[in-house]
């Protein structure tokens, strides 16, 4: 430590580490056969105030013993000897010395949380390539971009796996969304970040993409670090709910894990464009302070972004 402090006046007060507590006052002598010679006092506590008090009074004629130390570090004071008369016969009684005090110590400390995991990225959301034409008996190749694995504590998501496909000689790739970032710790003139929300995959048609909805970031609450939602892909798919995050509509996390977005499947896409969903991004991981309401899971996991999907349909001009 580079300083010392003392307690006084409910107060923790800056002190010279190397003061010692007041020597306590000497014993006295006494003449008299029948009479105690009074115990030294114990010796004051530099704890206690700046009049360095607390020591227990010496033994004397009231009581043989020494009185215990007041405050932390004070020490006891001294026995002495004393004589009692009753029925004209006079005998000693020997005290014991008095308790010094306890010490006492105060330690501070910051408390340091593993960061929870960003939401996975979603797939390549959706491409659209229309009016193309295909060779029988050729092979063409569409590849489907996964989603991205919601990151594990003190870790980023990994981000979302790009969608392709090649017809004709002309191929047409989709990025997948990028995975949210993990909060950072508070530093001196720094501010934490609590979890950085993921960016949404895009769509696109005939080549033309369109980014998807960024995820929210994280924040604080007096139930501890809320995971950011994930992003809404191109078509606007709903990302997955952060952790701990609850929005009254389509989001209700009760722990500290991100969730991932259900899929739902396309229908009625040629009259009412009905994409279904594909390429949302998983919600964050939380913090909760609580370990009562939540032992085995603070800090959580981000969840997992969703696959891309590949709908093909083709007409017969025979």
């Amino acid at each position: 430590m580079s300083s010392c402090k003392i307690f006084q006046n409910n107060t923790w007060t800056n002190t010279n580490c190397t003061s010692a507590g007041a020597k306590g006052a000497d014993g006295s002598t006494s003449t008299d056969s029948t009479a105690a010679a009074n115990g030294g006092a114990g010796g004051g506590s530099m704890y206690s105030s700046t009049a360095l008090s607390g020591g227990g009074v010496g033994g004397s004629n009231s009581s043989e013993n020494g009185g215990n130390g007041a405050y932390y570090g004070a020490g006891g004071g001294g026995a002495t000897t004393r004589f009692i008369t009753s029925s004209g016969t006079t005998t000693a009684a020997a005290g014991k010395g008095g308790y010094g005090a306890n010490g006492v110590v105060e330690i501070t400390y910051d408390l340091t949380y593993e960061s929870a995991g960003g939401g996975g990225g979603g797939g390549g959301a959706m491409l659209k390539v229309e009016n193309i034409t295909v060779t029988p008996s050729t092979v063409y190749t569409v590849r489907v971009g996964g989603g991205g694995n919601g990151g594990a504590i003190m870790n980023n998501g990994t981000d979302g796996g790009e969608s392709k496909v090649t017809f004709a000689g002309g191929t047409y790739v989709l990025s997948g969304g990028k995975g949210g970032k993990v909060g950072t710790s508070g530093t001196a003139g720094v501010a934490a970040v609590h979890g950085v929300g993921g960016l949404g995959a895009a769509k696109s048609s005939v080549g033309v993409s369109v980014a998807g909805s960024n995820g929210s970031d994280g924040t604080i609450s007096n139930i501890g670090s809320i995971g950011g939602s994930g992003g809404k892909s191109g078509i606007e798919s709903e990302g997955g709910c952060g952790a701990l995050f609850s929005n009254g509509v389509n989001c209700s996390a009760t722990t500290t894990y991100g969730l991932s977005t259900m899929f739902v499947s396309p229908s009625n896409i040629f009259d009412a464009a009905e994409f279904g969903s594909a390429g949302a991004g998983g919600g964050g991981g939380g913090y909760a302070y609580n370990t009562t309401i939540y032992p085995t899971d603070n800090p959580g996991y981000g969840g997992n972004g969703q696959n891309g999907y590949v709908y093909i349909y083709w007409t017969d001009y025979d």
